[in-house]
């Protein structure tokens, strides 16, 4: 169950050097108009009694008021305690309190948590959380095209969320305000993390890097780190699966008695022939020169011929054309 700590002053409506009477009377009065009784079927007044009788329950045992004071003029803040059951809301985080945090006030306030809080409170307090895994990290990183098809290293900045050094993650619930996070019990850091390439990696695959997400909190195991690898394009090559495409230029001459010409390959440069009577839009095969990997086959090279025709011919450059389009049936 869920409470709402009150300031058991406001809720009687008496101030905080009211006397037993004053507060005996004021109890009394509210007591009688919020009585299930006088409202039966009303959860709303069966709700305020409670609130009343909790109240009075605080004020009227001279020791437990006393214990009120003294934190509440510490500047201890009972509202934070409005969810002591572990669940957080959206958009919360969990925070941890326990009676190390009572340190500065002394001990012995186990009555007065149990009225405010409920039965067994105490000895939730002084149980030591059990340990949370830390959130998993996704990461999306840009790398160039060379690096996908050799491998590599990269190196990235990793914003993340720890535990305040200074109050440990705690001051959250305590008195006074942690001036490194502000009271949050967390601050914000950036790590630096060191990323292995695998050669041949493909476009949008992942790589798990473990225990390198958030730190878990109450000493549990850090969580793991996803990196989403996006590849930069080539101004030569593109790359489809494992297999590389490009293209070469050769003259008309050249397609009709074939030649052998150097192209480009992710390997380096090879040579490569071309047959006599190549068409234009021709698509010509490197077997295994395309992307590699330890754990696929290689990936083929495909270079696409295109043929570049003479422009600004002769008069007689023309006439020697077609007498050789009609000896090959062009014409």
């Amino acid at each position: 169950m869920n409470r709402t700590v009150k300031d058991p002053y406001k809720v009687l409506g008496v101030s905080e050097n009211a006397t037993p009477e004053q507060i005996k009377k004021a109890y009394r009065k509210l007591a009688n108009r919020w009585h299930p009784d006088k409202n039966k079927g009303d959860k709303k007044a069966e709700e305020k009694f409670k609130e009343i009788s909790q109240a009075y329950e605080v004020l009227s045992d001279p020791k437990k008021r006393q214990q009120y004071d003294t934190l509440k003029k510490g500047g201890f803040d009972f509202s934070r305690f409005g969810d002591y059951s572990g669940r957080t809301r959206p958009g919360e985080t969990t925070h941890t309190f326990t009676f190390e945090d009572l340190k500065d006030f002394g001990g012995g306030f186990d009555d007065l948590f149990e009225t405010l809080f409920g039965e067994g409170f105490s000895q939730r307090l002084r149980t030591k959380p059990a340990p949370q895994r830390g959130v998993d990290l996704s990461y999306n990183l840009d790398i160039p095209f060379d690096v996908a098809m050799n491998g590599g290293v990269q190196k990235l900045s990793l914003q993340e969320t720890i535990a305040c050094p200074n109050c440990n993650g705690a001051n959250a619930f305590r008195y006074s305000t942690c001036s490194k996070c502000s009271g949050t019990g967390f601050i914000k850091r950036t790590r630096k993390i060191t990323v292995k390439i695998p050669k041949g990696i493909q476009e949008g695959q992942k790589i798990r890097l473990a225990s390198e997400g958030e730190e878990g909190r109450n000493e549990g195991p850090r969580g793991d780190l996803y990196i989403k690898v996006n590849i930069g394009s080539h101004p030569e090559f593109k790359r489809v699966d494992d297999n590389i495409y490009s293209t070469v230029k050769i003259n008309l001459a050249e397609a009709i008695f074939g030649t052998s010409v150097r192209v480009n390959t992710v390997d380096g440069p090879v040579f490569l022939k071309i047959p006599s009577g190549t068409q234009p839009g021709t698509s010509l095969r490197l077997k295994g020169k395309g992307v590699k990997s330890d754990s696929r086959p290689d990936g083929d090279h495909f270079v696409e011929v295109k043929v570049e025709l003479p422009k600004n011919l002769t008069e007689e450059q023309k006439r020697l054309f077609k007498e050789f389009a009609k000896s090959v049936n062009l014409t």
